[in-house]
């Protein structure tokens, strides 16, 4: 999170094995689910949602058990154009390869993201 928040995306992908599935249960088609694999892909990934949005996130919780770790988090994004924002929480389940993250699971507020985004893209 310290790595998103001081947008060194770079420094953030070397946390995830090279081979990192990543998904989120919005983002996809229709909003629905998105799967990204690898570190390369998740990358472009990153650096392209970093660069269209003002965007902190912040760990309220995290608990760690075995190779799987669960998080709640804050998320507090801007859109620079409108300058609407979207506050809210989100959890995340990662699972551990040694000391990189070899899978990450977004869980967010599907239905709010995605009006969010719509709406934005609508008035920008």
């Amino acid at each position: 999170h310290d790595a998103w928040n001081t947008k060194h995306i770079r420094r953030l992908v070397e946390l995830y094995t090279p081979d990192v599935v990543f998904w989120t249960n919005w983002g996809g088609l229709d909003n629905g689910p998105r799967t990204i694999t690898g570190r390369e892909e998740l990358l472009r990934h990153l650096a392209a949602n970093r660069d269209n949005a003002d965007c902190t996130t912040r760990v309220m919780s995290f608990r760690l058990d075995g190779v799987t770790g669960r998080a709640s988090a804050h998320l507090d994004v801007r859109d620079p154009r409108t300058g609407l924002r979207h506050v809210g929480s989100y959890r995340q389940v990662l699972t551990f390869a040694g000391e990189k993250i070899a899978r990450l699971e977004e869980y967010h507020d599907a239905s709010a993201m995605g009006a969010f985004r719509q709406y934005i893209v609508a008035v920008g």
